[in-house]
């Protein structure tokens, strides 16, 4: 049974590890397009959600507005950037580094769990079959012959 539940612990740490190596990228691309629309849904209407969620985000990600050639400091960053943040510091970077960073820590742990999961698939391997053994070994010699009538 517990060799069963290893081997369904390593199912599910090569799917994970499918999963960061595959996705990493539609990750990163959600969250700036979440941070996008919110800029885009403030600058056109300045509402309130909207001017709400840009703080919460720059105020998690310690970053102010956005830095590309199409966009410029606008009264988005004047209104939504907390005083002590740099105003031109790129939150989509921010965003960027700040995911890069949480897969590289989730890929060490998908490697530390599979390194452990594979040791206790090949220690409970050895005791199954080490038990199997000795129910064998206990046999020996206890064997007695039945008379002959």
């Amino acid at each position: 049974l517990v060799l069963i539940c290893f081997a369904l612990l390593f199912c599910g740490v090569v799917q994970l590890a499918y999963w960061k190596s595959t996705y990493k990228q539609v990750v990163e691309e959600a969250a700036k397009d979440v941070y996008d629309f919110l800029y885009a849904d403030y600058m056109r209407n300045a509402s309130h959600p909207s001017k709400q969620d840009l703080i919460n985000i720059h105020s998690t990600f310690s970053c102010c507005g956005k830095n590309s050639k199409f966009s410029y400091y606008t009264v988005v960053e004047n209104e939504t950037c907390l005083p002590h943040h740099e105003p031109q510091k790129d939150c989509l970077q921010s965003i960027e580094n700040h995911i890069a960073d949480n897969m590289a820590i989730i890929g060490v742990l998908t490697i530390l769990l599979g390194v452990v999961t594979v040791y206790g698939m090949i220690l409970t391997a050895f005791f199954c079959f080490a038990a199997c053994l000795i129910q064998i070994w206990n046999k020996k010699g206890k064997y007695t012959l039945a008379k002959k009538c």
